[in-house]
């Protein structure tokens, strides 16, 4: 009996080294690939920060953006009201 328990664990080391080597390597893969995808998402991450950064630099504020266009319209209405003007003096002075 002594030397068929040395005969088990002599045919089940092989088998204890290969699954061993196995697990050690599907970690290392993991590791790996693990690796990779942090570095895309890591690159992501600093185009996402680029952008943001970009909007908050060119973001006008509604209150300033309110302001801007009704200068806008003071201006287009002043430019309505001369040309008004000129066509009545026009047409005054044709009649």
């Amino acid at each position: 009996m002594g030397n068929d328990s040395k005969t088990i664990i002599d045919l089940t080391m092989p088998f204890i080294e290969v699954i061993v080597t196995g697990v050690i390597a599907a970690f290392t893969g993991i590791g790996v690939v693990s690796s990779k995808y942090n570095k895309r998402i890591d690159a992501l991450d600093s185009k996402v920060d680029a952008i943001e950064l970009s909007v908050a630099k060119d973001y006008v504020s509604k209150d300033c953006f309110n302001t801007i266009i009704e200068r806008v319209e003071t201006h287009m209405v002043r430019i309505e009201t001369k040309l008004d003007n000129l066509i009545i003096k026009r047409n005054d002075s044709t009649n």
